[in-house]
């Protein structure tokens, strides 16, 4: 029996509250993985809880209502892939995509403000700053984003289902658009890594 269903069968059988948060800091510290979390079939409300203990603990600055809409979304109520948009071939300028890899890994060296129109209408729109991986021999349509925390990329596969928008993929700086449903996860955008596949 994995860890995670322990402490939920545990919680079962002694008649306990559910310990969301338990299950929250085991997750946190890397003892239970996205497919155990799934495999629970823990209901809405319990993932909920279990978020929350996370949004806490990580500083993340979601509301309840964006974190429960997140939660619900079918990307975390299953385990089949939300389908990406294929990239826009050829653009310096397209969505990337989320795919498990590591080659050239870039990890984000700071953040500003977008420039005029980079990230759409919203104004409140932050853009994390990559060196580009492998530039200047970057193939801009296998570019892909991934992150270490899966309940990050979770959050943000729910937020940006068609994948994460890109300038400057053929320059030796990507800028990277982060709008509210992103910023919320506050210091763990920093363990959102670019690669090149």
């Amino acid at each position: 029996m994995s860890t995670a269903r322990f402490v939920v069968a545990q919680s079962a059988t002694t008649n306990k509250k559910f310990d969301a948060d338990h299950l929250a800091d085991m997750i946190i510290v890397g003892l239970v993985s996205e497919d155990q979390f799934q495999d629970l079939n823990l209901t809405l409300t319990q993932k909920v809880k279990v978020f929350k203990h996370i949004r806490t603990k990580r500083g993340w600055t979601m509301t309840d209502s964006d974190l429960e809409q997140g939660l619900s979304s079918p990307r975390l109520e299953s385990k089949k892939p939300d389908p990406i948009q294929p990239a826009y071939s050829g653009s310096c300028g397209q969505k990337i995509e989320q795919e498990s890899g590591s080659s050239f890994a870039a990890y984000p060296v700071g953040q500003t403000s977008p420039n005029s129109g980079e990230c759409g209408t919203d104004s409140d729109d932050i853009v994390l700053l990559y060196n580009t991986p492998n530039a200047p021999n970057t193939n801009a349509d296998n570019v892909r984003w991934y992150s270490t925390l899966w309940w990050v990329r979770s959050w943000l596969g729910s937020c940006y289902s068609s994948g994460l928008g890109a300038n400057g993929l053929c320059s030796t700086t990507t800028r990277v658009c982060m709008g509210s449903c992103g910023k919320a996860l506050g210091s763990d955008l920093n363990y959102v890594y670019l690669w090149q596949k």
